[in-house]
């Protein structure tokens, strides 16, 4: 079916859609929406045993709305359940608008299990009701490696991970999702600091020198094993950084959660991605052909969502020294240290973005460029300077 149709949603919720687990069974869903259409219920969200599983539910919003960032599309007031086939029932909280969670408790394998949504119909006396597929919980096999490598060229580095046999005669489908983090030093840690307040030079307050970033959503990675004779995945390459990237500045952590999904929910997220790489831009359409298994069972409502049932997820984590990858930082050639304030004074000098390196009252004090002593500056980007309670050192 040709798209000729689309529903718009901010740039923000395009990337919720690629990062928030999605589902595993298929039923067809050709909505009939146009341009103008609104109030179309985004569910993303994944059924997993024995964890607190969190729900996003949001409206689309019409590409014709003039401010459509200023558009409140977080639903409120839902109602949300995870229900199984043996009786089970597990009753959710809304959290904050738009998120709603659900302590999940252990899944038995043998059964199914759904997503129950009901919402007030826009002030209505009536209620939507909502509800997924059923599907049985998905077990994951562990890996058996997570690791990294060098290019050939030593210029890249490839994080990778092998699986488990799944022993299944059926085609695996996995689905990988991870976060970052990793710790900054600047070419230059100060002692003292210019007060632009007091006119003073004064022993630091706080030293911006060494600071943490990280990055927590990333476009979901897929991949299968029909490629390998069905069995487990071997040393398959998750992504790829430069080695001189400033995520390996000192040290680089990866946590990335693995689990399997079924042939419908690979085609779906494949689906996604392809559409955020190719339309990008400040609004990103979701195509109204997208399979959703999740459907309005109780009133005319329309709705798009993809909920997946996991048996369990598998974390793996580990750690990359910038030192082992031969890390090198680009700009500290240009690192440069100036005796006494550059501009010729002081409050001028700060107002320009240098920064204070070293004083001595004895001495003129030593100034440099601002991101030779901050790690928060742009060509840092640190995002605090809390050393994170799992860091190592």
């Amino acid at each position: 079916m040709k798209m000729n149709k689309t529903i718009y949603t901010l740039k923000a919720l395009a990337c919720i859609l690629l990062v928030a687990s999605l589902g595993s069974c298929i039923k067809e869903y050709n909505a009939d929406f146009d341009e103008t259409d609104e109030d179309v219920l985004i569910v993303e969200g994944s059924i997993i045993s024995d964890t607190e599983c969190k729900f996003l539910l949001t409206k689309s919003i019409s590409m014709t709305e003039v401010v459509p960032q200023l558009v409140d599309n977080l639903v409120s007031g839902a109602t949300v359940s995870v229900v199984g086939d043996n009786g089970q029932t597990f009753k959710g909280r809304m959290n904050a608008p738009g998120d709603y969670r659900v302590d999940v408790g252990h899944l038995d394998t043998a059964h199914k299990y759904y997503l129950s949504i009901s919402l007030p119909n826009n002030g209505g006396s009536e209620s939507y009701t909502y509800e997924s597929m059923p599907m049985t919980p998905l077990t994951t096999p562990s890996p058996t490696e997570f690791e990294y490598f060098l290019s050939q060229n030593k210029t890249k580095v490839d994080i990778y991970m092998s699986t488990d046999n799944p022993n299944s005669s059926e085609v695996t489908y996995f689905r990988w999702d991870y976060e970052e983090y990793w710790e900054l030093n600047a070419p230059i840690h100060p002692t003292h600091e210019y007060n632009r307040k007091t006119e003073e030079y004064q022993v630091i307050t706080q030293d911006r020198s060494r600071g943490w970033s990280y990055q927590l959503t990333h476009p979901v990675i897929i991949a299968s094993n029909a490629n390998y004779a069905k069995k487990g995945l071997t040393k398959y390459v998750l992504y790829t950084i430069d080695k001189d990237d400033n995520r390996f500045n000192t040290l680089y952590f990866t946590d990335v959660t693995q689990c399997c999904i079924s042939k419908a929910e690979y085609q779906y997220i494949d689906a996604l991605n392809k559409q955020s790489d190719e339309m990008g831009g400040l609004f990103t359409p979701m195509p109204s052909e997208l399979p959703s298994n999740i459907v309005c069972t109780k009133g005319n409502a329309r709705v798009i969502g993809f909920i997946g049932v996991r048996a369990n997820v598998i974390h793996s984590q580990q750690y990359i020294s910038g030192a082992d990858v031969g890390y090198t930082i680009p700009i500290k050639k240009q690192a440069k240290i100036f005796t006494g304030p550059p501009t010729g004074d002081a409050n001028s000098s700060w107002d320009t973005g240098y920064r204070v390196a070293f004083w001595d009252p004895q001495v003129d004090p030593s100034w440099t460029y601002g991101w030779c002593v901050d790690t928060s500056s742009p060509e840092w980007g640190a995002k605090t300077f809390d050393k994170p309670a799992f860091w190592p050192r």
